[in-house]
């Protein structure tokens, strides 16, 4: 059950691939679609609103109501009330995240809301345009606004596409999908938005009684020098942006180590714990897939919104420093 486990790690962290297109570029196209999509970045950062949303995941369908507050350098609050099945609130900010009531507001917060609607998304040119290519693909309406829609395009296979329709007015994200290939695995969709110049501190409060502070997994970080794995080669693209050990993990018997890999946009964490006798394994919940791989004494698990061979490349390429 370990592969549970880390999948459970994942969801509590703070923190995507459709087939190549066509080799011929329309560069307006494509330089309309990177300024749309920094414009989406700068939209998050600094406009507030109001609205409601549905957010579909792995065959579970959810209607939130969300009141965001930008503020300066970032120092945004968010309070998020899912409308269907148990009451659920969640209130963001930059310093951490709160719920109220029961159920999964967890798996909601880290995965579509703590996504498209939060700090997920880089600049354009902070994307590397030797793996995902974006273009400006045509128009659209969501919510009764006119909106741009613009592509993520994965130029292989080991990353996800977005297709994302941008609010001419505001720059926010009207409408966000997760693409593997031609099929949608993962969206968000607005059916009311207003943009908004005042919230009242009443408004991102949560309602419900029983609050509490959303735990994250704490970390160690750790240097180089002190990092027991690492992956010599891992797939083309992804780059190790982070190294940790998890706290309360001091014996050795008891480490569990964490390497985090990016390619920019996608993610991909490894977490190494001493243990042997397990075997290789694989899950899936949405555009979110697990593969576990014994080495040695020791158990890896690596877990991504990435395709399925993306993760399995990373676990199998574990090796001891």
């Amino acid at each position: 059950m370990r592969i549970l486990a880390a999948l459970m790690i994942v969801l509590l962290s703070p923190a995507t691939s459709a087939a190549a297109g066509s080799g011929n570029e329309d560069p307006v196209g494509v330089e309309q679609g990177r300024e749309a999509l920094n414009r989406l970045v700068q939209a998050l950062d600094e406009q507030s609103y109001s609205g409601t949303f549905v957010y579909a995941r792995a065959g579970i369908v959810e209607t939130v109501r969300v009141v965001h507050r930008a503020g300066e350098e970032g120092r945004f609050r968010q309070r998020l009330e899912i409308l269907t099945g148990p009451e659920r609130e969640i209130v963001r900010t930059a310093d951490g995240v709160r719920v109220a009531g029961v159920g999964h507001a967890r798996n909601v917060h880290r995965q579509g809301i703590g996504g498209a609607l939060g700090d997920a998304w880089p600049r354009a040119d902070e994307i590397d345009e030797s793996l995902y290519r974006i273009r400006l693909a045509g128009d659209g309406r969501v919510a009764g606004r006119a909106a741009e829609v613009v592509l993520i395009e994965p130029l292989d296979q080991l990353r996800y596409g977005h297709r994302l329709w941008i609010d001419r007015e505001s720059g926010l994200p009207l409408q966000a999908q997760l693409l593997e290939g031609s099929r949608v695995i993962e969206r968000l969709l607005f059916t009311a938005l207003e943009l908004r110049d005042e919230i009242g501190e009443q408004e991102l409060e949560p309602r419900l009684e029983v609050a509490r502070d959303l735990e994250s997994v704490a970390r160690e970080r750790i240097e180089e020098e002190q990092a027991r794995w690492h992956v010599p080669e891992p797939p083309s693209g992804f780059k190790l942006v982070g190294r940790s050990v998890l706290a309360g993990a001091e014996e050795r018997e008891q480490r569990i180590e964490h390497l985090l890999f990016s390619d920019g946009l996608a993610t991909v964490s490894i977490y190494i714990e001493a243990g042997g006798g397990g075997e290789r394994g694989r899950a899936r919940a949405g555009a979110l897939h697990a593969f576990e791989e014994p080495i040695d004494d020791h158990h890896v698990t690596a877990i991504g919104d990435v395709p399925a061979r993306t993760v399995e490349r990373f676990a199998t390429g574990v090796r001891p420093r």
